[in-house]
This record gives structure tokens, sequence and C-alpha cells, in this order.
């Protein structure tokens, strides 16, 4: 079994709305139950992947909506990157669902993954915007 590295938000991850950033550390932990319930040996993970990605799809609107207030000027590519993502997971459930079990390991990889690198680089992208924002008010 693989160990996996937690990930975990620190303060330099702001985007500089609390709700948001209360959504990206609810995220990076979701995902690090799932890695403890895989590490454990709990060979039941659906019921935390189908609450990571339900938790991720509310939470993808709520920045949505921060960034069209915004008129962030990256708000397609952005848009573009949550699909892409959502797409991704589908593909990983349906697989999962049709018994290939061992896709554990990739989805855990995937998510965690993608989750740490999306939250901790693109989106401090529109924080900055909303952090002149906040300033010019």
């Amino acid at each position: 079994m693989e160990n996996f590295e937690r990930i975990n938000w620190e303060a330099k991850y702001t985007v500089h709305d609390e709700e948001l950033d209360r959504q990206h550390r609810k995220l990076f932990e979701i995902t690090n139950k799932l890695i403890d319930k895989y590490e454990s040996g709990f060979d039941e993970c659906f019921n935390t992947l189908k609450e990571l990605v339900g938790y991720l799809s509310e939470h993808f609107k709520s920045e949505q909506l921060v960034m069209m207030k915004i008129n962030y000027w990256a708000y397609d590519r952005h848009e573009k990157e949550h699909k892409q993502f959502i797409d991704k997971v589908q593909e990983f459930i349906g697989a999962y669902q049709k018994g290939q079990q061992n896709l554990t390991v990739d989805i855990l990889k995937f998510l965690r993954d993608w989750i740490f690198s999306h939250t901790t680089s693109l989106d401090l992208k529109y924080g900055e915007l909303l952090q002149i924002s906040k300033r010019s008010k």
C-alpha cells in the first residue's frame, strides 16, 4: 500500500475571501480524510470520494460567482480547468463503480495533486485581484 503526503492549507494560500479560504481548507481536510481511509486499509473510500466531489461542485460555484463579480480576466480559462477536473473525476468514479478498485491510488494522487496545485497557484491569481479590489474600496 502506498503512503501519501497530506496537503496542508497555510495562510500564504489565501485568496482574500473568508468563505473561499474556508472552503479551500475544507477541501484539504476532506482530501486528507480520503487518504487516511485508504491508508488505514479501509476498502470503502467511495462515500468520502462522493463527499469530496459534492463539496468541490459547491465550491466551484462559489468561486465562479466571486470571479464574475470582480470581472476576473481569466474566468473562462479557470472555469475550463474546473470542467476538465470534473470530467476526469467522473471518469474515475465510473471506472471505480465498474469494479476497478485498483484505481484508488490513481484517484488519490490525482485529487491530492490537482486540489493542492489548483488552490495554491491558479486560485491565487484571482486572489490578487480580490485583494486589489478590496484595497481600492
